[in-house]
């Protein structure tokens, strides 16, 4: 099945982003994503130290690859 994304990007008057639109026209349905606080600092090394908390299995069963490549957010970045 071929997917047609169209993505709409909005920024407000500090050239920030300020809305993100999702249309997938394929299967005529959107999303709207509002963003605030919007930066692009450096996120400091903390953020991906794993805490003793952490329970993900870093292996993704060939189960969800089909599921996952159905996911509008990331057809945007990884489209198939």
């Amino acid at each position: 099945m071929l997917i047609v994304m169209k993505v709409d990007l909005f920024v407000n008057d500090k050239h920030e982003p300020a809305y993100i639109k999702v249309e997938d026209l394929s299967r005529d349905i959107a999303v709207g994503v509002l963003t605030r606080d919007w930066h692009t600092a450096p996120i400091e090394d903390r953020w991906f130290e794993v805490g003793e908390d952490w329970e993900c299995n870093p292996e993704l069963s060939d189960q969800y690859l089909e599921q996952l490549a159905s996911w509008d957010l990331l057809q945007i970045f990884l489209p198939a």
